[in-house]
């Protein structure tokens, strides 16, 4: 059977490193990207994947593919999302503890490889010159590892040195309190959630594993029991527990743990893996299914383990200098005791794996498939006074809103990523919504939450001020390449941020040639990935069309397109707002605010064909205008393929016109829902957000 692909992290340890040969790294470490060319080969052949290593040299974090090197400054146990975004926890010595959030690590490049504010973020106290009063609102200690809970958008963080496991909302950022913290009777070093059980298992430093049942339905928690390993069912086993996985990929509930034993090289190998079936109803003095501590297995301090599809499992020692692969024998009963292989890889700290599964990331303006199933729709709200809502409704618009969450700010625009969380613009920046798109926005979650969300502003810092970003019309997110794309009317231009940035950030780039107050000011977004190409809805009434968007950067339009009568000579547009491109067929769908709000419904929606391909004046092949269809002054859109949602901002109105390119003219919409103030409209479809729980596993 043909492996699936895999992508795996590492990290090492902050000592001098060496190379896959063993060669001694030069002082200078963090430069020495040649060193690690000699790792790329070893894991190629240790285990045919496609790899990803990290490696702490001197205080700086690498991430290494191949040559190449990212420099993350942190240091301990760090685990993928469903994005492909590394949550790695560091307690790296005269540095504040965090958990840093690294965007898109497998995709990263020379132009980003130290870890930039445009692209990371960061849960964790920074020092302030101005504020030398402040403090960490984190509780963090000494953080060793993070899980993730998919599903529910949560951050589970063992910190070693409180001790206690905490928990933030996965979009969290900042110096911000945890939303709970549970305290465990020992040091927790790492932990394992089985998140359709709501169950967590804490590996802890006196050799036990502590229990948590509906772990994140208590908020907090207690123990609900503890597991002792036990040879004899008397005496404990084991010694002082690390790396901890709970899968049932092997055996349908089961706890694989490393044991370091005695820790330190003089001690040889008394490292252990230890296998307890049945983990979820196991308590007290438990005699494990399998203890792997045969000194063959030259097992000395291991400190973390991932388990591939294919039951094969790869485990750091530190201690060891090494990462070992174990093969399954008579899969999936056990392991062989031995290695298959191993590579020598000083201090292999941590190590985490990623399926690939790029269809997954395909975002919601993506969608062009009517049959695409359908939670319903994500709106957003914009009174003159007050802050406005993010609601969430159903698509046949036969219902008020069923969810109302309020963002703690004027908000203009929202989207959603595949993960489920919502970016919702306000004047100054970004909010980021843990899990709105199936979750929250009902009693008593019903607000925004800095340990659960989050905010992207543009700050450079105290000496640099930096340009605001004002007022915030249209959101975009680019899923599979990691972008954050603003609109701004205030400013006019184009911002561009990385998905993973946070409070404290800085634009990638900033678009503003073409741009200007009252003149020409986007209005609306969308990015498609595959062509690599951006447009944008301008109220000049035309369409900016950027090709070779991150591949070639650039601030003038490749090419315009401007929304023209039948024989492609008179401009028909005027006033561009909503806009979707559909790449399946190559058209955009836009939306056009006419005259001045108010003036009657002189409100258009337009079809351009060729949308690849079109520049200049083109005619259009479908418009629909005139009093019955209720456009005054149509704001932003939402497709699906063949019906379109339109935000009508003057009349309060959310109109659905089904089989748009078949309409023309003064169409009546299909159905209607007065909502007063609405300003966005957004598909919510079934497959946003993760469809298991726990850490991206092989299960």
């Amino acid at each position: 059977m043909a492996k699936p692909p895999l992508h795996l992290l590492l990290v090492l340890l902050p000592v001098a490193a060496c190379s896959g040969g063993g060669s001694p790294a030069p002082a200078d470490s963090g430069s020495a990207l040649t060193t690690y060319a000699g790792f790329e080969r070893d894991f190629t052949t240790l285990g045919g994947d496609q790899v990803l290593l990290g490696s702490l040299m001197r205080g700086n974090k690498d991430f290494v593919s191949g040559s190449f090197s990212i420099i993350g400054q942190a240091d301990e146990g760090l685990v993928l999302d469903y994005l492909g975004n590394a949550f790695q926890a560091s307690d790296t010595p005269d540095l504040p503890a965090t958990v840093r959030v690294l965007g898109r690590v497998r995709a990263r490049s020379q132009a980003t490889q130290s870890v930039v504010l445009r692209l990371d973020r960061d849960l964790g106290f920074k020092f302030d010159p101005f504020n030398s009063g402040a403090s960490s609102e984190t509780t963090l200690v000494a953080p060793k590892a993070v899980e993730l809970a998919q599903v529910a958008g949560f951050m589970i963080v063992a910190d070693a040195g409180d001790p206690a496991v905490k928990v933030w909302g996965s979009a969290a950022a900042g110096n911000v309190a945890p939303a709970f913290s549970s305290a465990v009777p020992a040091p927790a070093w790492d932990v394992a959630l089985d998140e359709p059980s709501d169950r967590l298992y804490a590996a802890l430093t006196d050799g036990t594993i502590a229990v948590f049942d509906d772990f994140l339905a208590a908020r907090p928690a207690a123990p609900t029991r503890i597991i002792v390993p036990s040879l004899n069912g008397v005496d404990p086993a084991a010694t002082s527990l690390r790396g901890i996985i709970h899968t049932t990929a092997r055996f349908a509930d089961q706890v694989i743990v490393c044991d370091i034993g005695v820790e330190g090289e003089a001690a040889g190998a008394d490292g252990a893996l230890i296998f307890i079936d049945g983990a979820s109803t196991a308590s007290g003095l438990t005699v494990p299914a399998l203890i792997m501590d045969d000194p063959a297995s030259g097992l000395m301090d291991p400190s973390d383990l991932v388990l591939a599809p294919d039951g094969r499992l790869r485990v750091a020692d530190p201690t060891a200098d090494r990462l070992a692969l174990f093969n399954p024998v008579d899969a999936p009963a056990r392991l062989a005791p031995i290695p298959a292989r191993s590579s020598t890889l000083q201090n292999a700290n941590g190590i985490a794996i990623e399926p690939i599964d790029a269809p997954r990331l395909a975002g919601v303006s993506d969608v062009d498939d009517p049959s695409t199933a359908l939670a319903g729709l994500v709106v957003t709200t914009r009174p003159a006074l007050g802050n406005g809502s993010l609601l969430r409704l159903d698509d046949d618009l036969q219902s008020p809103p069923s969810a109302a969450f309020d963002v703690a700010q004027p908000i203009t625009f929202a989207t959603l990523d595949v993960a489920g969380d919502a970016y919702v613009g306000y004047p100054g920046g970004v909010a980021v919504v843990n899990r709105f798109a199936k979750q929250r926005g009902t009693a008593p979650d019903v607000a925004f939450d800095p340990s659960r969300d989050r905010v992207v502003q543009n700050v450079l810092g105290p000496f640099d001020p930096p340009d605001p970003i004002l007022e915030p019309v249209a959101v975009e997110v680019d899923d599979r390449g990691g972008l954050l794309l603003i609109a701004d009317v205030g400013l006019p231009g184009v911002w561009v941020f990385g998905q993973s940035a946070g409070p404290a950030a800085n634009a990638t780039r900033r678009l503003l040639s073409g741009f200007s107050v009252g003149v020409n000011v986007p209005q609306g977004l969308d990015y498609d990935f595959d062509t690599d190409t951006l447009y944008v809805a301008c109220s000049s009434g035309a369409v900016f069309v950027y090709e070779d968007f991150v591949a070639v950067p650039g601030d003038l339009p490749d090419r315009t397109i401007t929304p023209g009568d039948a024989l492609g000579s008179v401009q028909v547009s005027s006033n561009l707002h909503g806009i979707v491109h559909d790449a399946e067929r190559d058209l955009l769908v836009l939306s056009d605010a006419g005259g001045a709000a108010g003036s009657g419904d002189d409100g258009a929606i337009y079809v351009i064909d060729a949308a690849s391909i079109s520049s200049g004046l083109v005619p259009v092949t479908t418009a629909v205008a005139g009093p019955s269809t209720g456009l005054d002054e149509p704001g932003d859109l939402a497709w699906n393929g063949d019906t379109l949602w339109v935000a009508e901002r003057v009349n309060g109105q959310l109109l659905r016109f089904d089989g748009l390119l078949g309409l023309s003219g003064d169409a009546a919409p299909a159905a209607s829902l007065a909502l007063p103030d609405v300003y966005s409209v957004e598909l919510n479809p079934e497959f946003l957000s993760p469809g298991t729980g726990g850490s991206i596993t092989t299960d």
